[in-house]
């Protein structure tokens, strides 16, 4: 079997288990093995179920480095971080 065919059922295999462990919430899910490690990408709207994604991949891989840039959108803490000053402002005053 190729390395590039290893690396498939790889990803494959982890995209099944975060999949199965976050109960299909993480949106456009991409798992990506590589020389460096194993990178996620996806969106989801907690960080819980990020958190969930991450764990996944430590149960089955424990020792292999996980960058997980899955993004949480549309949470009301995602909401705050990515507001800026003017549109928290806007939003706190009573009309």
């Amino acid at each position: 079997m190729s390395l590039m065919m290893a690396e498939h059922g790889l990803e494959s295999k982890l995209r099944h288990e975060i999949t199965r462990r976050t109960h299909r919430r993480v949106r456009n899910l991409v798992v990506e093995v590589g020389d460096d490690g194993i990178i996620l990408r996806g969106e989801t709207n907690s960080y819980h179920i990020k958190q969930l994604a991450l764990h996944a991949v430590r149960e089955l891989l424990p020792d292999i480095p996980v960058r997980n840039t899955i993004q949480v959108v549309g949470s009301a803490i995602s909401l705050l971080c990515n507001a800026d000053d003017s549109e928290l402002l806007s939003a706190n005053k009573p009309e």
